[in-house]
């Protein structure tokens, strides 16, 4: 996932995606947000807009406007080191700082995965190799997501995919903004825990991330079902991965929807370019 992502995804928002107080939402229901493209001139504001595909052609989008885009801007001249071996407690103070910043008035937010799940599911479920049975898994799975994940917290700016990470001279430099928006501080939390769950990031590695954010797993509440949904987030990322059938990627999708069977599955999965 560092560097490349092993999923996408992508927005929802309230109508006109604005913000100029802290809010609080009490279910996913109550942020639906739009679909947005690399371009603005081609960002739909619209609730409930189609979100783009992993077979679109997209791969980022440039930093949104206002705080995050200029905390991103300052650093883009310092060099990746592509041998450095990621900073994880520094990548949880860099994500603590942006969850501390306020959102600027107007806010395109990308934050949206279910939105993101959902399109992905109705893309695959037009193609003649679709399989009922993930088409009802998937379904019950987003159903369950509307129904069931809590942002009674307020919503802050989060970065939304925050394994895509560079090292530099100057330290950890976040890249690929498709996911940023409002959303629950602790979904950035919780795709640092799926990249340990699933994708290997060594336990020490996971605490040095919690350490570097100041966050107390054991006082946590709503991480496990974040998790749960950044995970169903990735599950859907295999489903376009590689249109028209591969056979790693089949079985690859086929361990994925393992999770969504049996919750207790803990495999590894592998992570799939785009």
């Amino acid at each position: 996932m560092a560097g490349s992502s092993a999923s996408r995804g992508g927005p929802s928002a309230p109508p006109r995606n604005r913000r100029s107080a802290p809010r609080s939402y009490r279910s996913l229901r109550d942020l639906r947000p739009s679909e947005s493209s690399p371009r603005r001139a081609n960002c739909p504001s619209r609730p409930g807009s189609r979100v783009p595909g992993s077979g679109d052609g997209i791969r980022s989008v440039p930093p949104p406007r206002g705080i995050a885009g200029r905390f991103a801007r300052g650093r883009r001249r310092r060099a990746a080191d592509p041998d450095a071996k990621i900073d994880w407690p520094a990548l949880g103070r860099v994500l603590r700082r942006i969850h501390s910043l306020t959102p600027p008035d107007e806010l395109l937010s990308l934050w949206d995965p279910l939105g993101r799940v959902e399109a992905r599911l109705e893309a695959y479920r037009s193609r003649p190799e679709a399989r009922a049975e993930y088409v009802r898994l998937l379904s019950a799975a987003c159903s369950w997501g509307r129904r069931t994940i809590d942002r009674s917290a307020p919503s802050v700016l989060v970065h939304g995919d925050p394994t895509n990470v560079i090292m530099t001279a100057g330290g950890v430099v976040l890249i690929d903004f498709d996911l940023c928006g409002l959303g629950p501080a602790l979904w950035d939390v919780a795709s640092v825990t799926v990249r340990h769950r699933r994708f290997g990031l060594s336990r020490s590695d996971l605490q040095g991330f919690y350490a570097g954010y100041r966050f107390d797993s054991a006082a946590s509440c709503g991480l496990k079902d974040l998790v749960r949904l950044r995970e169903l987030l990735d599950s859907s990322f295999a489903l376009g991965a590689a249109p028209g059938g591969s056979s790693a990627v089949d079985h690859e999708l086929e361990i994925r929807m393992g999770a969504l069977r049996d919750p207790t599955d803990r495999r590894r999965w592998t992570p799939l370019d785009p």
